[in-house]
This record gives C-alpha cells, sequence and structure tokens, in this order.
C-alpha cells in the first residue's frame, strides 16, 4: 500500500523526535512490529504479525518461543521485502516506459552472502539469505528488464584461487565494497 510520506520536509521531520507523535504514527506498523520482534525476540501485537503474514500469504507463524519469534519475524521481513522490490520495479518500469528510459537492474551482494556461495550453501540454509530469490528475477523477466547478476561471477572468479571464502571476501568487502570491490563489480557487469 503506498502512503505518502509522514515527514515530507525538514520542518515535519522533527516530529520523530516526539514520541508520542512516534508512537502514533508506528504502534500498528507491521514493519516495526516484525523489526522489533526480529531484534528481541519478543511479539508485541499478535494481531500485526498475523496481518503481515496473510498480507504476505505465509502461513507458517511461528511464536512459540524468542529464537522461533526471531526467525519468523526475519522470514516475514525479508519476503516484504522482495514484494516492495518487486512493486518498486513495477513503478520504474512505468516511469521508464513513460519518460522513453530504459532500466537496468544490477543485482549485488553483501560479503555474507558471496561466502555463503563460495562454499555452495544453499539459499536458506546455515543463514544464507537469499536477496535475490528466483521469484524476484522472474519478475524482472517477466517485465523485459534486464539485470545483471554479480553472484555467480563472484562465484567463478573466487574458484580461481585458492582461498578460503572468507579470505576471497575479505578482498573485496569492508562491510560493503571496498575500491578493488567496487572494481570487481564494473568488471562483472560491464558487458
Amino acid at each position: 500500500v503506498e502512503k505518502p510520506n509522514p515527514c515530507p520536509d525538514e520542518k515535519t521531520l522533527y516530529k520523530l523526535c516526539d514520541p508520542e507523535f512516534v508512537f502514533d504514527r508506528f504502534q500498528q506498523d507491521e514493519v516495526t512490529h516484525a523489526l522489533l520482534a526480529k531484534q528481541e525476540g519478543v511479539v508485541a501485537d499478535r494481531t500485526v504479525l498475523e496481518k503481515m503474514a496473510a498480507t504476505l500469504q505465509e502461513k507458517d507463524l511461528d511464536l512459540g518461543s524468542p529464537d522461533a519469534v526471531r526467525k519468523t519475524a526475519n522470514r516475514l521481513l525479508h519476503t516484504y521485502a522482495v514484494r516492495v522490490g518487486m512493486k518498486l520495479m513495477d513503478k520504474l518500469g512505468e516511469f521508464c516506459a513513460k519518460h522513453e528510459k530504459k532500466l537496468l537492474v544490477l543485482l549485488s551482494y553483501p560479503g555474507s552472502s558471496v561466502a555463503h556461495a563460495c562454499r555452495d550453501t544453499p539459499p536458506g540454509a546455515a543463514g544464507n539469505v537469499d536477496w535475490h530469490p528466483q521469484v524476484f528475477k522472474e519478475h524482472l523477466a517477466a517485465l523485459n528488464v534486464p539485470f545483471v547478476d554479480s553472484l555467480p561471477r563472484h562465484v567463478a572468479e573466487f574458484k580461481t584461487f585458492r582461498l578460503t571464502p572468507e579470505e576471497y571476501v575479505g578482498r573485496y568487502f569492508i562491510g560493503h565494497y571496498n575500491p578493488k570491490g567496487n572494481h570487481f563489480f564494473a568488471y562483472a557487469i560491464k558487458d
């Protein structure tokens, strides 16, 4: 659901310093509740997470223990993020068509995902988050939006080294790409 920005300018941005405004604005916000559940392992209002799960058509809402709450909230947040990304691609596609522009999507990954891919850890296993799942890539293809997935290029290059996945990632990442990582990414997408 698209909503207007509640703090669209500098003056209204200061409302975020007002605890009453923040509470009123975010007390029923599904993402806020899921973030709290992920971080703390507790559910402030079960009905809010149930509403989020229903919207996402997620059936397994395990809230039986703090660890289960964290895992469930993390899954909901990731599914939500992917769906929002798909909606954004729809909007960008419309914008580009209207303004006679072309859209190219570049899929990059955090170092932890690159390390998992280099050790052949399947997405979803052992904390390996599938940042750009197949459903997202299929959505781009259905929109005829070209995209470049950098992960297979990292794995192919990793196989040419005699390094551990962590050593390989250390070459390119400092929390995000370092200059050498930016260089790698530029060459990974250039063609």
